[in-house]
């Protein structure tokens, strides 16, 4: 049985590339594709962030240009994005 103090686990959105774009998957479904990494990132984000911000918790796990993931944004451990 969970403890009560156990935090949520966070909902994961996914920047991956496919056929030379990024995509951002979130909720099961893929973005229409951006042109970099960057681009696609700072969306995630902003979705990640807003997710957070109305109660379920988010994070970002980016695909590297090597093909490996790692953990980009976390909600209270990063800043909140610019337009945030």
């Amino acid at each position: 049985m969970p403890q009560r103090d156990e935090l949520p686990t966070p909902r994961q959105i996914l920047v991956r590339r496919a056929h030379g774009k990024w995509l951002v998957k979130s909720n099961g479904r893929d973005s229409e594709p951006y042109s970099d990494r960057a681009a696609a990132l700072r969306a995630a984000v902003a979705d990640a962030f807003d997710c957070s911000k109305n109660g379920d918790p988010a994070q970002v796990i980016g695909q590297s240009e090597d093909g490996s993931f790692s953990v980009e944004w976390v909600y209270g451990r990063d800043p909140a994005p610019a337009n945030g």
